[in-house]
């Protein structure tokens, strides 16, 4: 679990230190740095991650100097916490002006010894350590890179899929839902009875989740000689896969993209949820969105049922609604705003100078309607124990 972020010049974010919890939602305006939070613990894991594929490496490597805040040369992200127990530190100096020769450094400690990891910026790859003998055990380091940065979007989850490998994987916008719950559903047929009933709690209208068989038409590109001349070519080319049918109360057969976009969400990210390998670390951008306010509580019920389940499992999300925070512990509430000058700053709720006065008679949606965020600027930055 990561106990505390610590970040300096990250896109909009000159310095902050954040605190988080098992569960922790982040609100605030738009364009106030909640995205961003999510942006940089999932940089940081996969730097880290020694499962990186090459092509995910390609994509990190691309992205590391977008993320700078603008006209600052370096940037710094820090996570502090705990891998199975353990105490377990990562940080990462990202630099616009790499050149193609460097790598990040990432430094880190495990149960007290430092280690030095490189992630290569001219042939993007899977970090290497520098040091073998002061290097954690890979599987620290597999259960700190084991994230998911999931920014759904609604016609993604509804598409038809096709399984590239045995373990298909949900990608950040929600593709390839169809083949993970197809995999599921024939390999591990617990985990999706299980996943439906959590579904069915969140959505009651939903009676039964279904995959069947559904050609897919891709096109591709190949390579042909031609009086010895490569020449490339678009093909079509048809593959077997899934689609996903749903049964509703009064409607059967009910193709996904027909489904509401809430039902959708929910299904992606309990598909994530229930997924092999589970990830130790979700990310999710507006965890609200598309659920009606009873359908908010509910999912903060099953969020609380899958965290009870594994005591490795840390979710953290931004969110847009007071009635989704109403059904959150103070605790676990992040506040962001912008000052005047530009500054992103954040606070927990807790912090608020009137808390202790208005907390038994005011849920933390109500009381976070009520005070807004202005007041973030004038406190005292607070780092997480």
């Amino acid at each position: 679990m990561i106990h505390k972020l610590t970040l300096q010049n990250f896109k909009g974010i000159e310095s902050a230190e954040v605190g988080l919890e098992r569960l922790t939602i982040f609100v605030g305006p738009n364009a106030s740095g909640k995205t961003s939070v999510l942006q940089a613990l999932h940089l940081l894991s996969q730097i880290a991650n020694p499962d990186l594929s090459r092509n995910d490496a390609t994509s990190v490597q691309a992205s590391v100097a977008m993320l700078l805040k603008r006209e600052q040369a370096t940037g710094l992200v820090r996570t502090n916490g705990q891998v199975r127990g353990r105490p377990f530190t990562l940080q990462a100096q990202i630099s616009e002006a790499a050149k193609p020769s460097e790598a990040i450094a990432i430094e880190g400690s495990w149960e007290g010894n430092a280690f030095v990891l490189h992630f290569p910026t001219h042939r993007p790859k899977p970090a290497t350590f520098r040091n073998d003998a002061e290097a954690p055990p890979k599987e620290a380091l597999r259960d700190w890179g084991a994230s998911s940065l999931l920014r759904f979007e609604s016609r993604k989850l509804a598409e038809k899929s096709h399984a590239e490998s045995i373990t298909p994987r949900i990608q950040s916008d929600g593709s390839g839902l169809a083949s993970v719950l197809a995999q599921m559903a024939l390999n591990r047929p617990d985990d999706f009875a299980e996943l439906q009933t959590a579904l069915k709690a969140i959505v009651p209208q939903v009676v039964r989740v279904r995959l069947s068989l559904a050609e897919i038409i891709r096109q591709e590109m190949e390579t042909i000689r031609l009086d010895e001349q490569p020449i490339a070519r678009a093909v079509s080319r048809k593959y077997s896969g899934h689609r996903i049918l749903l049964d509703l109360m009064g409607a059967s057969d009910v193709p996904s993209e027909g489904a509401s976009e809430g039902t959708l969400l929910i299904l992606g990210l309990l598909a994530v949820l229930f997924s092999t390998p589970r990830p130790k670390l979700v990310l999710l951008d507006d965890l609200d969105r598309g659920l009606h306010p009873k359908a908010q509580k509910d999912l903060v019920t099953q969020l609380r049922k899958l965290l009870e389940r594994d005591p490795e499992l840390q979710i953290i999300a931004t969110s847009h609604s007071p009635y989704l925070v109403d059904h959150l512990d103070p605790k676990e509430v992040r506040l962001s705003t912008v000052l005047p000058d530009g500054t992103i700053r954040f606070a927990e709720l807790m912090q608020h100078p009137d808390f202790e006065r208005w907390k038994e008679v005011m849920r933390p949606g109500e009381f976070w309607s009520t005070v807004g965020e202005n007041w973030v600027g004038s406190v005292q930055e607070k780092p997480h124990e």
